[in-house]
């Protein structure tokens, strides 16, 4: 079903969750175009034509230097002022897993010029790929969590752990958008996604886009297509543009 809502899903060297995160706003109701990096640094692609954006997962850049680096660095250099129209004018935004770590250092998280916070190395020292509880935080201001209480999505990462450089920085009961349900990798308050001040932007490390169908749970053996909760974070995002409109 197609909408007058438009995601942008970026792609680029690495990036390989593009397609199932397609899918995912399509199910929702949503346009959805993946569109390669290069192409808006060329300016022949837009980001202002579009009401949403969408960092996949991945391996952008091969994970070169630290995760999602390389990655929010070709946006700081090349798409900084678009990127912080897009931002700034509180439209939403979701990074998964390597978009979350890019959305790190782009600082969207952070309460001043300094980053605080950063996604390192999980403490198992390993890749870590099962499916996790996930808990909601009622308390967030996060658009895209609204009207959810508990999630059961994939991980599959290796610097997941969510970690401040000032635990008075971290300030929970706002910046966090969902927690695990137990100690998954070391993360601060064991916090599994952020928001941002507005409450549009959501940085996860889980993979909502790989969990979209309960089949897919390792732990439910009934196959058919009925849907998990997960597709109501992309329904909350179209929900929200229309409500602007």
């Amino acid at each position: 079903m197609s909408s007058k809502v438009k995601a942008i899903i970026l792609s680029g060297d690495g990036i390989n969750c593009e397609l199932e995160s397609k899918h995912a706003f399509i199910l929702a109701g949503i346009s959805a175009e993946i569109i390669h990096i290069q192409e808006l640094i060329q300016g022949s692609v837009k980001l202002s034509n579009y009401h949403i954006l969408c960092l996949p997962g991945g391996f952008s850049f091969g994970d070169e230097i630290k995760s999602g680096k390389i990655l929010a660095l070709k946006i700081q250099q090349y798409l900084k002022e678009e990127f912080d129209e897009f931002h700034y004018s509180k439209k939403p935004i979701i990074g998964i897993c390597n978009g979350f770590q890019a959305l790190t250092y782009l600082g969207v998280f952070d309460n001043s010029e300094t980053q605080s916070v950063s996604l390192d190395e999980n403490v198992s020292g390993k890749f870590q790929n099962f499916w996790v509880d996930l808990k909601i935080n009622a308390q967030s201001e996060c658009i895209w969590t609204k009207g959810i209480e508990n999630l059961r999505l994939p991980i599959r990462h290796g610097e997941g752990k969510v970690s401040f450089s000032k635990k008075t920085d971290s300030n929970t009961s706002k910046k966090a958008a969902l927690f695990y349900t137990r100690d998954i990798n070391g993360s601060y308050e064991n916090i599994a996604g952020l928001t941002c001040k507005y409450g549009t932007t959501l940085g996860l490390m889980p993979h909502p886009e790989a969990g979209l169908y309960k089949m897919l749970d390792p732990t439910n053996s009934i196959f058919n297509f009925e849907t998990t909760q997960a597709l109501k974070l992309f329904k909350n995002a179209k929900q929200y543009v229309l409500s602007k409109d």
